[in-house]
């Protein structure tokens, strides 16, 4: 389409069109077009839709509406064509986007559900990208639900390693703070921002020709001066002129009638307002339609005929001469079966005029009408909604339809049902159901603090047995959510004293219970240990998961570690046998892999780890975040930093979907892993913190002191850096290995000696003996060796020790010992030894990208008059394709092949978002703009070799 065919719009199109030749090319790109209603936005998009598919860009174009912003997913549906008869969507469904799979929202959250949907949104998209380039445009934003906002902050987030456009188009109000936080989130991704103004005198003149055939006249752009440059005011106001006969064009000039100006005049020169305007095309129609399409505009924007047909109790194929009758009126848009107005000010202006008492009338009218129809509940529930009223019909609805409205859309029920809560009269028997609903749908609408609220008033007013259960174990559910651990542990005690509970709830509420005090790092091992045997000892098969699970857990914090593993895959094969699968934050994955790093089995831990993430994801476990974060401890031990990077970046992402609640403690040790790596590499923060971190009984505790001590040895103060890790290695006794306290132990000890406080070195080594005489693993022996060997200055201990970590494949660690050998065999004047073992520790610090611990190995052996031969570095590049890991090499030659993300995800079988991470950081080191450049680069380098 030519750019001169929209009026004053040159620049603006020039801009598009730039962006889709971009596009075209395998750039990502983003727009944002922002503008008053009416004011051209929708024409810019269309303009983009037909000049994509001109190019052979895939379009996906939609737009979002107000009645639908509580609505997840809603916006972004109307993108990807979902609900659309015959619409492409692979991966994803309708009933996907809508509806819940796997857990219940009894055990949930909508967060975890829309994170699960959010993910395979992003595969569908991700596989439409590697077919080719892929044009999202999505119009109305400023009334798009929060789910589809997140999605498009995903989708920015990964353009630029896509063939995908993202233009978007929304009003400057309303804008709220999710609004905001996807603009702010484009705009650092070089968003085009594109604002329409009013057109200039000069381009409403031109408009105005085009439209009346010839140059206007003075009294014809006087009148439509008061339109304020909005290019869709003048064209209707234009078109009604002429459709009632009031221009002439006299001598090459479109002027207004005699009619025209006296009209004009009367009204004082004051132009006829863009409502009215469109209320006169009315009279053109027949009575039954003007009735029919001011229902039709208050009832919503994407009326099917069916839904208009049951609302109205008239045949469909009455409603068909009505909507010819209005798209011949300029009124409605041809699209089929939908009831689709050609702008939304049309409709808006129709539902106007419609008194609130009859739309209230009507939407009540409506939510019947489709009820009893069987509509989908949301659809429903919009309108009960909407109408304000509630009464018999409405309660009986929600009994009937509650389980399945709190799925589909939480924040409907969640409003629908406080608003039906407060109206109940005293003594209404569908009181209790309607409580516990409202519970329930609060808990699913991630709102923990009012659900709370709510299960506690629902408990006082219920006497039901199986309901009290049902809203106990929402309420603990709640109270865990806000952090809340001794509130959520006494109601799971409540639960267990009230003896209205089945084997199987007993032990998942014993569990529960049990779990909240492992959180706190209050768990008692003789407690514990004992809740397990009393569920193993009742013999119930459903109870039995929970209790082996448990009993794997106390193993676990004893340091048992291959008992701890054949109870979890004990408590895997029971859950499995269950018809209902327990919970799904169990983690049961993410534990088998913690368990098998501690029994030197990284390949299978590894595993262990994606299992339980594609598991996490597909069901949104609150416990997502923590498996990049063990995926990350094995990389890091493994020697495998780039990796270890890549996973972390994924953890932080997921952190960014999931929200600061769900994901505030996990990024703490996603953080500090990374700032370990980085300080290593020697590009780690230049001073420690501001206020010392204080230990929460966290998992990750070990990692935030670890890189808070090592930036402070980075600052020049061993002493400082000394005193944290020792301090909380004493404080630790009795539950370091579940801690991950022994991998403190090499930097622990290694300062202690450089410090002159061998007797700290000493104390760590006989800990360890004792872990070792618990758990004899290679890693365990390892470490002890290696403290034993820098305690009593022993090299042979210290070789046995790299020897060891060889064996294990852990290089920092061997060169750790490498590196103190060498300072040993020097003080014993065995310099050809020790420059050997110095030249092996630097080799291995180098193969790290570990300069901070290369340059100080060679000053502390050149203190020795020891120093290394080696006259190159041996540090991989940081560009070009030799600063590719293996890892990125293999995901470089399938992108290469023209695989997408998911695509690569499962045959590697790695997360989509560690893909996604890998692909960011091989484009930074190749210095590619797209997949297509990469593809090339790899292709080339396959060639040579």
């Amino acid at each position: 389409m030519p750019s001169g065919a929209f009026v004053g719009r040159d620049e603006d199109v020039r801009q598009l069109l730039d962006l889709i030749g971009q596009a075209a090319l395998g750039r990502g790109r983003s727009a944002v077009i922002e503008g008053e209603p009416g004011i051209g936005k929708s024409r810019l998009l269309e303009l983009v839709a037909t000049e994509c598919r001109r190019l052979g860009i895939r379009v996906q174009h939609g737009a979002a509406e107000e009645m639908e912003r509580q609505l997840p997913f809603a916006a972004i549906s109307s993108c990807l064509g979902l609900g659309r008869p015959g619409a492409a969507t692979t991966r994803i469904t309708p009933e996907q986007a809508t509806e819940t799979t796997g857990p219940t929202p009894d055990v949930g959250s909508s967060g975890g559900h829309e994170f699960a949907v959010t993910e395979s949104i992003l595969d569908l998209v991700e596989q439409w990208c590697a077919e080719g380039p892929v044009a999202l445009l999505l119009d109305d934003l400023q009334w798009a639900d929060s789910a589809s906002l997140l999605v498009l902050h995903r989708l920015g987030r990964a353009i630029g390693q896509l063939p995908l456009l993202i233009v978007v188009a929304h009003r400057p109000v309303p804008r709220d703070e999710e609004l905001e936080r996807l603009l702010r989130s484009l705009a650092a991704r070089d968003a085009t921002t594109i604002t329409l103004g009013p057109l200039t005198p000069a381009a409403v003149a031109g408009l105005v020709e085009r439209l009346a055939g010839a140059p206007p006249g003075a009294d014809l752009l006087y009148l439509v001066a008061g339109a304020a440059g909005n290019p869709m005011y003048v064209t209707e106001l234009v078109a009604a002129l002429l459709r009632e006969g009031r221009i002439r064009v006299t001598g090459g000039v479109a002027e207004l009638d005699g009619t025209a100006r006296d009209d004009r005049r009367r009204r004082g020169q004051v132009p006829e307002s863009l409502p009215g305007v469109i209320m006169r095309r009315l009279d053109f129609l027949s009575r039954e339609a003007r009735d029919v399409l001011q229902v039709a505009a208050v009832l919503g924007p994407a009326l099917k005929l069916t839904e208009l047909s049951v609302m109205l109790e008239r045949p469909a194929s009455a409603l068909l001469t009505v909507v010819r009758e209005a798209v011949a009126a300029g009124l409605l848009t041809d699209s089929g079966d939908q009831l689709a107005f050609r702008h939304n000010m049309i409709r808006d202006a129709l539902a106007e005029n419609v008194p609130p008492t009859a739309r209230t009338a009507l939407h009540l009218q409506a939510g019947r009408a489709l009820a009893a129809d069987g509509a989908q509940v949301e659809r429903v529930a919009q309108h009960f909604l909407a109408s304000d009223s509630i009464d018999a019909a409405v309660l009986d609805w929600l009994v009937r339809s509650a389980d399945s409205l709190v799925a589909r859309a939480p924040v409907f029920a969640t409003d629908l049902l406080t608003r039906t809560v407060s109206h109940l009269a005293p003594g209404d028997g569908r009181g209790p159901v309607l409580r516990y609903q409202l519970v329930r749908a609060l808990l699913w609408a991630g709102r923990p603090a009012e659900t709370e609220r709510a299960a506690r008033a629902a408990l006082a007013a219920d006497g039901n047995p199986a309901r009290i259960s049902a809203l106990r174990w929402l309420l603990a559910r709640a109270c865990f959510q806000q952090g809340h651990l001794r509130d959520a542990e006494a109601v799971a005690n409540e639960a267990l004293a009230s003896g209205h509970l089945t084997a199987g709830e007993a032990a998942r509420f014993q569990h529960f219970a049990a779990q909240s005090r492992f959180t706190r790092g209050e768990a008692n091992v003789l407690a514990e240990e004992t809740a397990a045997e009393g569920i193993l000892a009742g013999g119930d098969p459903d109870a039995a998961g929970y209790g082996l699970y448990l009993l794997a857990g106390v193993r676990y914090m004893q340091g048992r570690m291959a008992e701890s593993l054949e109870l979890i895959d004990r408590a895997v094969a029971a859950f499995g046998t269950q018809e209902a699968q327990p919970e799904w934050d169990l983690a049961i994955h993410l534990w088998r892999g913690y368990i098998l790093i501690e029994l030197d089995r990284p390949a299978d831990a590894e595993k262990a780890f994606e299992t339980g993430l594609r598991e996490a994801e597909r069901l949104g476990s609150i416990y997502q975040t923590w498996y990049p974060l063990g995926k990350a401890r094995l990389q890091f031990l493994g020697g495998r930093w780039d990796d270890a990077l890549a996973e972390l970046r994924a953890g932080l992402d997921m952190l960014d979907a999931l929200g600061k609640v769900r994901g505030k403690h996990t990024s703490l040790g996603l953080h500090a892993q990374a700032a370990i790596i980085e300080i290593h590499r020697g590009a780690g923060r230049a001073a420690g913190p501001a206020q010392p971190y204080v230990p929460v009984g966290a998992f990750y505790d070990y990692l935030v002191l670890w890189s808070e001590a090592l930036a402070w040895e980075a600052e020049g103060r061993p002493d400082r850096a000394l005193t944290i890790l020792r301090d909380f290695w004493q404080q630790t006794d009795g539950a370091r290995q579940q801690l991950g306290m022994h991998y403190l132990t090499p930097d622990i000890v290694r300062l202690a000696v450089e410090l002159g406080q061998p007797e700290v070195a000493a104390e760590v080594a006989g800990d360890l003996a004792a872990m070792v005489a618990r758990q004899p693993t290679p890693t365990l022996r390892g470490l002890h060796s290696l403290a034993r060997g820098m305690a009593e200055a022993d090299a042979g201990l210290l070789l046995a020790a790299a020897a060891i970590f060889q064996e294990v494949g852990n290089p920092l660690y061997q060169g750790y010992a490498r590196e103190s050998a060498a300072a040993v065999l020097a003080g014993q004047g065995k310099t050809n030894e020790a420059r050997e073992a110095l030249a092996a520790a630097v080799e291995l610090y180098d193969g790290l990208d570990a300069a901070r611990d290369a340059a100080r190995a060679k000053a502390r052996l050149r203190g020795a008059g020891v120093r290394s031969r080696r006259r190159t570095n041996a540090q991989r590049p940081k560009s070009g394709w030799a600063a590719l890991t293996d890892t990125e090499r293999r995901v470089a030659a399938l992108v290469a092949e023209g695989h997408s993300n998911p695509d690569i995800a499962a045959r590697m079988f790695i997360s989509r978002r560690t893909v996604q991470s890998h692909v960011s950081s091989i484009l930074t080191k190749l210095s590619c703009t797209s997949r297509v450049e990469l593809a090339v680069v790899a292709a080339r380098h396959a060639q040579d070799g």
